[in-house]
């Protein structure tokens, strides 16, 4: 028996999706900001920062929802939360603010990838723009942020472009998954949507006010009220979630049915030492039930995975090889790895390289057009 491995891992800061075929089985701290007297004054051309975090608290909406066959909408249909806010005097009469964004799909159906655009020229020249649709494009005209005092100061979004879900392979977004960021493999780091802004130190912030409008005439204001926003993501909660066991009873779903392709029942978290990281590890097996020719099965099995600390990370069908021949009367071996990952619970953006995170939730995109989740509630292997 063959023992082969369809892989959702990083090394080394470096992401990496792949099937692999083994021949056996000085400056001020940031604080809370805090109100100060007031003043009206201008504020200078604030420089574009590149980093950060996110996370909202929401109500628990199903989590297995059909996805539309042709999913239509108007503008950008998730709606923009806060995280984390956060202040730093920088001694010179001024204060620098902070805030991270956090995606939730609100609605009861799952969602088509989408862009929101807050520098069109810079997120061009920076190839930000790929995959996203070319027209209609939805962009934030306006960021600001409001004072008690009546004085406004510009914010600034980095990175240029928003995007959210799983642009590339186009798989939906999942409703009632909170999340701050999509990570998928061959990039060096992974992106965080970041508010920036600076304000004087006599002026008391109140809101973020984001303006949204569409070349289809779509219009939308976002408020995120900045003396509510939670420093923390809630702890994931799926409604309905299903335990592992329950995914590791039902066939994978293929385009041959000379092919039985089956989970063997088991998964377990363990050290995974190809990869120098623990991991889970999930078998299945191909069983070919034609005695007298060859039969290949493409899979049809795509799904993303959860991290605490609101990471995405997706599958990648149009790499990853899910596409086999089995000789007659034989069976493979095979598995899922989903590894460790760094998925920065503590909200710091500088991550060190042995700071990793299990993963918590498998979501899996079905052929009846659903999204389930599974709890990793795995066997534990010293």
């Amino acid at each position: 028996m063959k023992l082969n491995s369809l892989t959702v891992t990083s090394m080394s800061g470096f992401m990496l999706i792949a099937v692999l075929l083994l021949s056996s089985c000085g400056s001020q701290p940031l604080t809370s900001p805090a109100p100060a007297p007031s003043v009206e004054t201008q504020m200078p051309s604030l420089p574009t920062a590149e980093s950060a975090t996110s996370s909202i608290e929401t109500p628990e909406p199903p989590t297995s929802t059909a996805i539309p066959s042709s999913p239509s909408r108007t503008g950008f249909s998730i709606p923009l939360s806060g995280l984390n806010y956060r202040v730093q005097n920088t001694g010179d009469g001024w204060v620098e603010g902070q805030l991270d964004l956090v995606y939730e799909n609100i609605g009861e159906e799952v969602l088509p990838p989408q862009c929101l655009i807050f520098d069109e020229e810079r997120a061009a020249a920076n190839g930000l723009l790929s995959y996203c649709p070319e027209s209609p494009r939805t962009f934030i005209s306006e960021a600001y942020i409001e004072t008690n005092e009546g004085v406004t100061y510009p914010a600034e979004i980095s990175p240029a472009v928003l995007r959210v879900g799983d642009l590339e392979g186009g798989s939906p977004i999942p409703v009632g998954v909170v999340f701050r960021n999509v990570r998928r493999p061959f990039a060096s780091s992974y992106t965080l949507d970041t508010v920036t802004f600076r304000f004087a130190q006599a002026a008391s912030p109140t809101e973020l006010i984001l303006v949204l409008s569409g070349e289809d005439g779509f219009q939308r204001e976002d408020r995120i009220d900045l003396s509510n926003v939670p420093q923390a993501l809630p702890e994931a909660q799926f409604a309905e979630e299903r335990p592992i066991s329950e995914l590791l009873t039902a066939p994978i779903p293929g385009d041959n049915e000379e092919v039985e392709t089956t989970f063997d029942g088991g998964c377990s978290y363990q050290e995974v030492s190809i990869f120098f990281k623990n991991g889970y590890v999930i078998p299945y097996t191909f069983v070919n039930q034609n005695q007298y020719e060859d039969e290949s099965v493409i899979l049809n099995f795509s799904y993303a995975v959860y991290y605490p600390g609101g990471m995405l990370q997706y599958s990648m069908p149009e790499i990853e090889d899910l596409s086999w021949t089995i000789g007659p009367g034989q069976s493979e071996g095979h598995r899922i790895l989903i590894l460790d990952e760094q998925a920065d619970t503590n909200f710091n953006s500088m991550q060190e390289l042995d700071d990793m995170v299990a993963a918590s939730h498998l979501l899996v995109y079905t052929d009846q057009g659903e999204v389930d989740a599974y709890r990793l509630d795995c066997e534990i292997i010293e």
